[in-house]
């Protein structure tokens, strides 16, 4: 089955805005997944959806917390994650 970008992308950014994901966040995360699967990378493409779901739901992530830089590099940033959605948003932002 093919499914277009622009409705998978919609698919996905709706369920993690119904786990209670910001717009926002859900907006990078979706297009970050399906562009990560479209690039072939499908072990960290859309089949995250559940695992990112599920630890939502056991709150090993989550919602509303900040990332917290620690130190900063010319080349690179050491943060905080502590248990958000951390990863994703440093890369998409």
């Amino acid at each position: 089955m093919i499914i277009k970008y622009k409705i998978l992308t919609k698919i996905i950014k709706n369920i993690f805005l119904k786990y209670g994901v910001s717009d926002s966040d859900s907006n990078l995360l979706s297009k970050n997944l399906v562009e990560t699967e479209m690039m072939g990378f499908t072990s960290h493409g859309i089949q995250r959806v559940e695992q990112y779901i599920n630890d939502i739901k056991i709150g090993k992530i989550q919602l509303g917390k900040k990332i917290k830089i620690t130190k900063k590099h010319l080349l690179h940033q050491y943060f905080m994650g502590d248990g958000i959605l951390a990863k994703l948003r440093l890369f998409m932002e």
